[in-house]
């Protein structure tokens, strides 16, 4: 027996941060799922809002894993922080800094009905709890000046007061980095773009049509066959 693991069924989430509420139909840039699982037609289905999303995955995931079947999930989102930014932000030394990272922004970070959130308000308070210089975290609106968030990307490693310099990329990024995958998906993304701006050919000519009586069918000469017997008898 194998002892590779298998799923019974797959969700997959495209995740997104917007702000207000997404299009009906989710557009480009909206929120989406798909869904398979054996013996079910695959489906594809838009999200106006994070809580409508959040609400349909417990209910799938409670769905599909309730007879012991397993389900493999992925989330377009990030699940953790580059080493260190726990320690920096005043990690207690007795807690596990994913748990405590994630309470902590639970805690901090409000995402109402409508989508409406306080990421960018949530990103300047930790920039100022680090105590760094600029960053780590950046990226914001020209309408919403913060003193501790910058609106481009800080000069990395960040060094931060309480704790070692802080990467730009965590450990699974530069993973993929440095096994080639920006590259591949560069290229696969050239090689879509030259398609998208190739002329388009010109329409095939017509093909010629030839007029005349028709041909005689087999039928025709079976008819004539007969009634030459019929004239011999």
């Amino acid at each position: 027996m194998s002892d590779r693991w298998t799923a019974d069924a797959f969700v997959m989430v495209d995740w997104s941060a917007a702000s207000r509420q997404g299009p009906s139909d989710g557009g480009t840039n909206g929120l989406w799922a798909a869904i398979g699982e054996p013996g079910a037609e695959d489906r594809v289905l838009p999200f106006r809002t994070r809580t409508a999303a959040a609400r349909w995955m417990e209910e799938e995931l409670r769905r599909l894993t309730h007879d012991g079947r397993r389900v493999l999930c992925g989330i377009d989102a990030a699940f953790g922080y580059p080493s260190g930014t726990a320690a920096a932000l005043g990690l207690p030394a007795a807690e596990d800094p994913w748990t405590w990272m994630r309470t902590l922004l639970a805690d901090l970070i409000t995402d109402d009905e409508r989508n409406v959130n306080n990421r960018y308000a949530v990103a300047d308070e930790l920039n100022a709890r680090m105590g760094a210089e600029e960053g780590p975290f950046w990226g914001r609106p020209e309408t919403q000046p913060l003193p501790h968030l910058h609106p481009t990307k800080p000069t990395y490693p960040v060094a931060t007061p309480h704790a070692w310099p802080l990467a730009e990329l965590r450990h699974t990024e530069r993973h993929w980095r440095d096994r080639g995958h920006r590259k591949v998906c560069k290229k696969i993304q050239a090689a879509e773009a030259a398609r998208a701006e190739a002329p388009t050919p010109p329409p095939s000519p017509p093909r010629d049509v030839f007029y005349g009586p028709a041909p005689r069918s087999h039928a025709d000469e079976v008819r004539a066959r007969i009634a030459a017997e019929h004239e011999a008898a």
